[in-house]
C-alpha cells in the first residue's frame, strides 16, 4: 500500500512537469489584453523584432579617409533582457488596437584607431539613450487557437529616436524583382501582415535611404557578405545631396525578420566628444 502510494505520487509529479514542458505556446492567458502582449513579448513569428541591432556582435570597423583613422562601434543596453516596454491595448468589438513603445539607455561604444591591424585602441563611450514606438492592430478569431483568438491583422515599422537628437531619416526606397518598387516616408504606416516586405532566397536587393549629407548610413540584417550569410552591418554609399545607397543580398531560410535602417551623426564617430545622435527606422520582413 505504501509502495503503491509513492508509486502515484511519483506518477502524479511527473504528470505535472511534463504537462508544464509540454504547455503550447499562447496559452494560460487571464485576460484579451494579458494574451495580445503576451504575443507581441513571445513574438512567436518573428513580426514584432525591434532590438537586434542592440549588442556587440554588431561590429564594424570603418575607415574614415579624412582623419586618417579607423572607427569601431556598438550600442550596448543596459541589459538586452530588461529594456523597458510598455504595451497599450485598446479593444473595440472584434479588433485590438496597440501601441508598443519604450525606452533604451545605455552606452555607444567607440574605438578609434590609426591602423589595421590596430596598434593602439582609444575606448570612448558615450551616454545613449532611445525611444522606440510602433503599432499593431489585432483580429479576433473565436475558433482560433492560441491567445485566446486573437491574431496580427497589421503592423507598423518601429521608429527609434536618439535623446538627444538633430537627425532624421526622410524617407527609404527599396528595388527588387519579387516586390513592388516601393517608397516608405513613415516608418509607423501599415502593412498587413500578409503584405510586408517580402523578398526570394538570396535575392538581391537594391536600397536608398534620404537623409543629410552630415551622417553615416547603415543597414542591419541577415544576409550575405564575403560568401557568409549571418547578421551584417552594411554601410550605405554616399551618392551627394542626403541620397545613400546600398545592395543587399536576402538570406535563404524562410521566415519573418527584420532590417534596421540606422543613421548616425557624423560627428558620433568622427568626434569622441560629440554626443550619441541616432535615427533607425526597423521593417518586419518575409524570406518565402
Amino acid at each position: 500500500m505504501y509502495r503503491n502510494l509513492i508509486f502515484v505520487t511519483l506518477l502524479l509529479l511527473l504528470l505535472v512537469f511534463w504537462g508544464c514542458e509540454t504547455t503550447p505556446t499562447g496559452t494560460g492567458f487571464s485576460s484579451d489584453e494579458e494574451a495580445i502582449g503576451g504575443m507581441i513579448l513571445e513574438n512567436p513569428d518573428g513580426y514584432f523584432s525591434y532590438r537586434d541591432h542592440y549588442g556587440e556582435h554588431d561590429i564594424k570597423t570603418k575607415e574614415d579617409s579624412k582623419a586618417e583613422r579607423y572607427t569601431s562601434w556598438w550600442r550596448q543596453p543596459t541589459s538586452v533582457d530588461e529594456i523597458e516596454i510598455t504595451i497599450n491595448v485598446d479593444i473595440l468589438n472584434d479588433s485590438a488596437y496597440v501601441i508598443v513603445s519604450g525606452e533604451v539607455s545605455g552606452i555607444f561604444h567607440l574605438y578609434v584607431y590609426d591602423t589595421i591591424p590596430p596598434d593602439t585602441i582609444i575606448h570612448y563611450m558615450k551616454n545613449m539613450k532611445d525611444y522606440i514606438i510602433r503599432y499593431a492592430i489585432f483580429k479576433h478569431y473565436p475558433d482560433s487557437i492560441g491567445y485566446r483568438g486573437w491574431r496580427l491583422d497589421k503592423i507598423s515599422g518601429v521608429d527609434i529616436t536618439s535623446y538627444p537628437n538633430t537627425v532624421d531619416i526622410d524617407s527609404v526606397r527599396v528595388e527588387c524583382e519579387s516586390y513592388p518598387d516601393t517608397v516608405i516616408t513613415n516608418p509607423l504606416i501599415f502593412f498587413l501582415r500578409e503584405n510586408i516586405f517580402s523578398f526570394a532566397p538570396h535575392e538581391e536587393v537594391s536600397l536608398t535611404l534620404y537623409s543629410y549629407d552630415d551622417v553615416y548610413a547603415f543597414l542591419h540584417s541577415r544576409g550575405y557578405r564575403f560568401g557568409h550569410c549571418r547578421w551584417w552591418r552594411w554601410e550605405f554609399d554616399e551618392s551627394g545631396n542626403g541620397i545613400w545607397t546600398g545592395t543587399w543580398l536576402t538570406p535563404e531560410m524562410p521566415g519573418v525578420r527584420m532590417a534596421a535602417f540606422d543613421i548616425l551623426h557624423k560627428n558620433t564617430l568622427d568626434d569622441h566628444e560629440y554626443q550619441y545622435d541616432s535615427h533607425v527606422w526597423i521593417f518586419p520582413y518575409r524570406i518565402r
